[in-house]
């Protein structure tokens, strides 16, 4: 009776001297990788945000009707979440498409949304600055017209009069339009461009030089897409 009782209490110290000398095993739920320490999850920077409504797009073609009208292209040399800075360059004439006064300009543009609705609309916002050369209008034939003068006689032959000469701007403008995004590839803008010109180089008609003065000013309507 004393044998069988010593066999088991034997085995059952046996057993549980081997299960105190192992380490125990849990089972782990599956991971793709290997499992993130405490820093990696609290010190991780959050991911970066996507691009807003539009400024996703990195290219840029719109016409423009107004003072100057020609077409605009643009080209997005960076992305931020909601801001893009726009290099860009615009080809036309001072007031149509056929005018004989050409117009050519290289600018940057910084484009934001001020507000948008998350999904397909945004009021864009676009300041920008650049130079513009404006070709002055046609002369006209100038036929000298002497006529006779004084007392005693003689002729005065008046010199030809001093016309308008091409014109260089630095131009500072902004772009306020309504941007539709048609697909994630494919967005349309409707808006308006006002702004002013300061003179770099040239003269008015009479032979006035326009360097450092405002002259006047850019306005007129676009539309045009994003892709």
């Amino acid at each position: 009776m004393g044998r069988n009782r010593t066999l088991p209490v034997a085995l059952l110290l046996g057993a549980c001297a081997v299960a105190a000398g192992e380490e125990p095993k849990i089972a782990m739920p599956d991971h793709p990788g290997p499992a993130a320490t405490v820093a990696e999850t609290v010190l991780a920077p959050p991911p970066t945000p996507g691009a807003a409504v539009g400024q996703q797009h990195m290219f840029g073609a719109q016409i423009q009707f107004g003072r100057p009208t020609g077409t605009r292209v643009q080209y997005a040399v960076f992305r931020g979440g909601d801001y893009s800075i726009l290099a860009e360059a615009f080809g036309g004439a001072k007031a149509a498409f056929w005018g004989d006064e050409g117009v050519v300009g290289l600018g940057a543009r910084a484009m934001f949304n001020a507000t948008s609705d998350g999904v397909r609309n945004a009021l864009v916002i676009g300041p920008g600055v650049g130079v513009s050369y404006w070709q002055a209008p046609p002369r006209p034939d100038y036929v000298p017209q002497p006529y006779y003068y004084g007392p005693y006689g003689g002729y005065y032959v008046p010199p030809a009069p001093k016309y308008q000469s091409d014109q260089t701007f630095l131009v500072f403008d902004t772009n306020i339009g309504w941007l539709h995004d048609l697909s994630p590839d494919l967005g349309w803008e409707l808006g308006l461009n006002v702004g002013v010109r300061i003179g770099l180089s040239g003269h008015e008609e009479g032979g006035a030089s326009i360097s450092g003065k405002v002259t006047g000013g850019t306005v007129g309507v676009y539309t045009g897409f994003r892709y």
